[in-house]
């Protein structure tokens, strides 16, 4: 029964069970997730002495519409269920493997051997993280006789439509709470490899989490830039993806951080596929045409028709590799580290390492242009990763593209079908401005295609900031202004409008809100005239406090007292300890006794910053742990009881504290609902103001006193002071149903979901902060955000369209602290949530 399986292995040299054990766990299962030479999970049920495997490229899905590849592999031992580990190079399956789910599963009837030759086997599962009815159905034998089946969640309570993806949710295993990655990283020791050699030798911050970072962009400048110092390469035209791979799974993010995952499966398994552990790869996508070079409408032809093997991802930059920040190394060694991570992707050429050359700039851009490439971007090879546009990185064209917005389009002449040209727009201080018509750049397929946009967006007024002339002697139709279009024109007129322009494609990847035009500017001198000027982020760097030991704030010594950890506000580390010394009266009851997660940001708020809530290292002076029950095992959370654990942690690189809503004695039964007034794109302040007395008014009605303070960030948080009496579920889906309540009175302006496609001029009433481990910013805490904006609590009556949610900085904090404190009876107005009021709103108790 096991023969195929001990032929595959030397047990000699891996460290899996031979199988020679008789018996097990009648009805386990286990989900293990292996990092082998290609990243994949394993779904083992246990069935008469042995466990049924398949292989599931993508693993499990909560989401019944996702229909997973499930590669039936042979039979393996009843003892694998346990196994977590790294299998030695040379094995067979070499790699780490960690046990990412366990627990019990029954078929839902009959036999399941007779099931198993059929081809259905309808199960359910009893885990930590999986749970509900699935099924099995074979669907062929694979070429080298392998059988195919598919894996997917059947409808029940435990199903997630559109929100399956529980791998990248809960990566970690529920054996030891380490990623599969993590594993691997602890069993490399003296066999770490030349990249990993290297990444250890920058000594690099490691972050606990990747997210997207803004991309850095190009300057458009007028003449091509002088000097030895640039490196030049190509200027591709495609669309700009950062590729984030962390906890074995691929997220592709365009520009403006739209998850295109899906869009571009290969080069995400092409991603999956390097070496480098967790790590952010910032470049372009395109498709090549016959001569090699990057075509936009051919990349659009690609996206829209269903070929997206035909795209290539050059990559250029590279954000971070195995887990640790790489942005403020120099240009050069990030380039280096990129190479090495590409050097591994034998022979593949889905993802490519874009090329970069030094010197002789007019040549290359004259190269450029008789190929006719869309030009070259120079950048300064010494420069740190700066997100947004930069003099570091300029750009020249060889010819005149820019986006444009579409106002509008004009009756078809002669044959020509669906319309006779568009209105092009672009933002201004004054609104949208006219920038003249564009017929032409349409094959048949675009202009049906365009045409059934435009009819599903006609409205009936202008959206335009002033209507010119011209447009009021024709008939035209008007459409909403929110589709990007780029253009190839010969020039601007004088008065700014397009001459000879013709259509290239759609640009899904930028806003039509931040479409400007783009001027070109004066070219910047060489990088060896520019690096005297250290960056903004760098200007204290290596400068030594003053004293000669280190200064103390209420007995807790302060290192690195003069890192400026707030650049644009001057703010040093010694001047935030002894802001938060000043705040810790005010702060202490709403932190003190509480698991704690923060934002860290040990070099400052301009570099790596990460969120981190379990605490497994060595605690700072003055702070404890407590271990809470989580889904993974017990994880280690810190907490404070007195002022110098608070300020240790700001000495150990905490700005933002975020405190659970219930306290260590207790962490199942909350003492306060939360909510968070979170306004999307385009919701004026006053907009808010509404929504949040909304919401006062409306407990008010309920007897539930609440308090007020605002976010430090976009919005307002409305807090309410319980007794502790219900656990978690009961608080969060009274929460919800309060958020329903709101939405229900005023739908055009209030969401209750968290969808940010669905929130563009609306306010979500946040009611996710009120689930076990949710947290939320402490009041009178600090924000990791430009200015160091405070968390302030207010009076009800402070709230007013001219109060700002980010105007309390640290230079308000004194004569804030001389007022009296607005929430110091928060804890002796705490009430019952009241059965009757649960049963009125039908939450469940």
């Amino acid at each position: 029964m096991l023969e195929t399986y001990r032929q595959k292995r030397n047990f000699q040299r891996t460290p899996e069970p031979a199988g020679r054990q008789q018996g097990g766990t009648k009805g386990a299962f286990v989900v293990q997730q292996h990092d082998a030479t290609r990243m994949h999970y394993d779904l083992r049920l246990e069935l008469n002495g042995r466990l049924l495997s398949w292989a599931v490229p993508k693993g499990p899905s909560l989401d019944p519409s996702d229909r997973r590849l499930a590669v039936r592999t042979e039979d393996h031992p009843t003892e694998y269920i346990d196994f977590e580990g790294n299998i030695p190079e040379g094995n067979y399956g070499a790699g780490s493997m960690i046990v990412w789910d366990t627990g019990a599963w029954k078929p839902a009837s009959g036999d399941p051997e007779k099931g198993l030759q059929q081809g259905k086997l309808k199960f359910s599962l009893e885990g930590e993280k999986l749970h509900g009815s699935w099924e099995l159905v074979r669907t062929r034998k694979a070429d080298d006789d392998k059988e195919n089946w598919l894996l997917f969640k059947l409808k029940d309570d435990a199903a997630r439509p559109g929100d399956g993806q529980i791998t990248r949710e809960q990566p970690e295993s529920v054996r030891s709470g380490r990623t599969v990655q993590e594993l691997g990283e602890d069993d490399a020791g003296d066999e770490a490899d030349e990249l990993a050699q290297t990444v250890a030798a920058h000594d690099l911050p490691a972050l606990k989490r990747l997210e997207f970072t803004p991309p850095q962009l190009a300057t458009l400048v007028r003449t091509v830039p002088t000097g030895s110092g640039w490196w030049q390469e190509v200027k591709f035209d495609g669309y700009r993806i950062q590729a984030i791979r962390q906890g074995g799974e691929v997220c592709l993010w365009s520009r403006n951080e739209k998850d295109w995952t899906d869009r571009m499966p290969a080069i995400a398994e092409a991603v999956a596929d390097l070496p480098g552990g967790d790590l952010v790869l910032d470049g372009e996508v395109v498709v090549l045409d016959t001569k090699g070079r990057s075509s936009f409408s051919l990349l659009q032809r690609a996206m829209k028709h269903g070929h997206p093997e035909r795209l290539r991802y050059f990559a250029f930059d590279l954000l971070a590799v195995q887990g640790r920040d790489t942005r403020q190394l120099p240009l050069t060694e990030r380039k280096a580290l990129l190479a090495k991570v590409l050097a591994h992707t034998q022979g593949t050429d889905t993802i490519r390492l874009s090329e970069h050359f030094s010197g002789k700039a007019r040549a290359f851009f004259g190269a450029a242009c008789k190929q006719e490439l869309e030009g070259m971007i120079c950048k300064n090879p010494a420069q740190a990763y700066q997100p947004g546009r930069s003099r570091g990185w300029v750009k020249v064209k060889c010819e005149r593209r820019q986006e444009f917005v579409i106002v509008g389009y004009t009756e078809p002449q002669g044959a020509r079908k669906g319309f006779g040209a568009l209105l092009m727009a672009q933002q201004s201080d004054e609104g949208l401005v006219y920038r003249g018509k564009v017929g032409t750049g349409f094959d048949t397929r675009t202009l049906e295609d365009m045409t059934e946009r435009l009819e599903k967006r006609t409205r009936k007024t202008s959206p335009l900031a002033h209507q010119p002339e011209e447009l009021r002697r024709e008939p035209v139709h008007w459409v909403r202004a929110d589709l990007v279009a780029e253009i190839r024109f010969a020039e601007l007129t004088a008065d700014g409008f397009i001459r000879q322009g013709s259509f290239q494609g759609l640009r899904e990847d930028k806003p039509a809100r931040e479409v400007q035009l783009e001027e070109p500017q004066e070219t910047p001198p060489a990088p060896e005239n520019m690096a005297s000027t250290p960056p903004k982020t760098a200007r204290h760097k290596g400068r030594k406090s003053a004293a000669t030991d280190r200064p103390e704030v209420d007995g807790v010594a302060v290192s690195h007292p003069d890192r400026v950890v707030f650049p644009d506000a001057g703010i040093t580390k010694l001047e935030l300890v002894q802001l938060y010394a000043d705040l810790a009266p005010r702060i202490l009851p709403f932190l003190e006794r509480r698991p704690l997660s923060m934002v860290r940001c040990p070099r400052g708020r301009e570099q790596a910053c990460f969120f981190q809530k379990h605490f497994e290292e060595h605690r700072p002076e003055h702070t404890q742990t407590v271990e809470v029950d989580e889904k993974s095992g017990r994880r280690k959370y810190l907490y404070v009881t007195r002022e110098e654990g608070l300020l240790s942690l700001v000495q150990y690189g905490v700005i933002e504290f975020h405190p659970w809503g219930a306290k260590v004695d207790d962490v199942d039964r909350p003492d306060q609902i939360i909510f968070d007034l979170d306004p999307g794109p385009q919701v004026s302040w006053e907009e808010v103001l509404g929504a949040t007395f909304l919401l006062r008014d409306r407990l008010q009605q309920w007897d539930l006193p609440s308090f007020v303070k605002l976010s430090g960030g976009k919005g307002v948080h409305v807090v309410v002071p319980l007794v502790r009496k219900w656990g978690w579920d009961v608080v969060k889906a009274f929460s919800r149903a309060v958020s329903q309540c709101l939405v229900k009175a005023n739908p055009d302006k209030l969401i209750a979901t968290a969808s940010k496609a669905k929130r563009e001029g609306k306010i979500f009433v946040d009611y996710l902060r009120n689930g076990s481990g949710a947290t939320c910013v402490v009041a009178y805490g600090v924000r990791a955000r430009e200015g160091a904006p405070v968390s302030m609590p207010i009076r009800w009556q402070e709230l007013t369209p001219e109060l700002q949610p980010n105007a309390f900085k640290p230079a308000d904090v004194p004569e804030r602290l001389q007022r009296a404190d607005p929430w110091k009876d928060f804890y002796d107005a705490r009430v019952h949530l009241k059965q009757s009021l649960l049963k009125d709103l039908k939450v469940p108790h």
